[in-house]
């Protein structure tokens, strides 16, 4: 059986817009139903979304206006990201859970099976793609050092692991009061082997204002 959580509790302040990011229209759409309906998949059992709880009505409503499938829970997050996810993973029922953020509509099929694919060999798989850019290290406004761009990759979601393993694993920064910005990171520290999938320079995530023009780009191409 196989989980989604579906993160969608963030403020999006970066936007600037009175409309959260995962509740504003692309092309007439709302971002939050755009990346539900790409998990309408027969290898998709349940779709857990974890949201602000002053959200949650408007969540089931725009849920039922739009006749999204797999949805079984729609629960309170929790004061950062990972503490949303980990109330997530707390009623999943899937022996494999997707983590996947609401701004990121521009999945596709392929990049869910690979990641599907991939976990039943491994506990836990990150979608990720090759960085474009030189990265640089700074500090105090100089440069201290140039990483070697050939070994780093620009991290999305889904990110998809073993749900025993992932539980444990958040147990464990929970205990040890560590912060983390990503699933992955979770299983790095708890000393999981992640495997990196190939994910797609489409799978954007909508976090600012040139996202959307961005988006919207996108989706008038096909």
């Amino acid at each position: 059986m196989v989980s989604v959580i579906v993160a969608a509790a963030g403020s999006g302040t970066r936007m600037n817009s009175s409309v959260k990011k995962q509740f504003i229209s692309l092309l007439d759409i709302p971002v939050l139903i755009r990346t539900l309906k790409q998990f309408d998949l027969k290898e998709v059992d349940e779709i857990i979304i974890v949201t602000n709880e002053d959200d949650i009505d408007s969540v089931k409503n725009m849920i039922d206006s739009y006749n999204v499938n797999k949805v079984k829970s729609i629960i309170k997050g929790g004061q950062s990201r990972q503490d949303s996810i980990y109330n997530g993973l707390k009623i999943v029922k899937g022996d494999v859970v997707m983590i996947h953020d609401a701004a990121r509509p521009f999945l596709d099929k392929d990049i869910i099976l690979r990641n599907l694919e991939t976990v039943s060999d491994h506990a836990g798989v990150v979608t990720c793609v090759p960085c474009k850019d030189t990265i640089k290290v700074v500090k105090d406004e100089f440069v201290k050092e140039t990483l070697n761009r050939f070994e780093l990759v620009n991290v999305q979601t889904p990110q998809t692991f073993i749900t025993k393993k992932i539980k444990e694993a958040y147990d464990y920064i929970r205990t040890h009061e560590i912060s983390v910005t990503d699933d992955a990171s979770v299983a790095e520290i708890y000393g999981m082997a992640v495997k990196t999938v190939m994910g797609s320079y489409r799978n954007i995530k909508l976090t600012t204002p040139e996202d959307l023009w961005i988006g919207e780009a996108i989706l008038k191409r096909g």
